[in-house]
């Protein structure tokens, strides 16, 4: 399995609780105690101060790295969609989805923004003006 679909913890419970239904009850269920394999990596800049704020927005945490994964930490697929648009929204980087499940540190992807940045502006650059809309909104 590709590294982001493999489960980031493991919890084991006594028993499962079931709501009067039958079913999972997912909110009785522990919350897991996420830790980074790395130690703490302080940002270098600006830019990487703002993505480590919004990291910890998106998934709830006190502190995060520039060399924390962002799947072992906590994320997933929902809070990748999260995190992106809370890019655009609050830096004004669209940053393709997909470049988080390629470059999955801070320090990855600041560091390859240039090329994230030429990508986008490559696909903009073709097709209608309709499409290009499209890719500049990945």
């Amino acid at each position: 399995l590709p590294e982001y679909m493999v489960p980031s913890h493991f919890i084991l419970v006594e028993h499962i609780p079931l709501t009067g239904n039958g079913k999972l009850d997912r909110k009785a269920l522990p919350a897991p105690e996420l830790q980074a394999d790395n130690l703490y990596v302080a940002p270098r800049n600006t830019l990487e101060t703002q993505l480590c704020e919004i990291w910890q927005q998106v998934l709830g945490l006190e502190q995060v790295g520039i060399e924390d994964n962002f799947f072992q930490i906590g994320g997933d697929s929902i809070s990748a969609i999260r995190l992106m648009n809370a890019c655009n929204k609050e830096l004004d980087l669209n940053i393709p989805i997909s470049a988080l499940f390629e470059h999955t540190h801070i320090a990855a992807i600041v560091d390859n923004l240039e090329t994230l940045s030429a990508d986008i502006e490559i696909k903009a650059g073709s097709g209608s003006q309709q499409e290009q809309t499209n890719s500049m909104r990945i």
